[in-house]
């Protein structure tokens, strides 16, 4: 078990430019333009102001 999830994500790190992988050492984290996104946007929401 856990085979899976370590080729995975060693397979990420080969995919990653040289300076998303420096980005990743520095921060320990992507860098949000890279980021993969799986969810839907959610939608705006429409309020109103009240003056006073």
């Amino acid at each position: 078990m856990g085979k899976r999830r370590n080729r995975g994500r060693s397979q990420m790190l080969s995919t990653m430019t040289k300076k998303q992988k420096k980005h990743l050492r520095d921060f320990g984290e992507e860098h949000p333009f890279y980021d993969r996104v799986s969810k839907k946007e959610a939608k705006p929401q429409i309020c109103q102001l009240i003056c006073l």
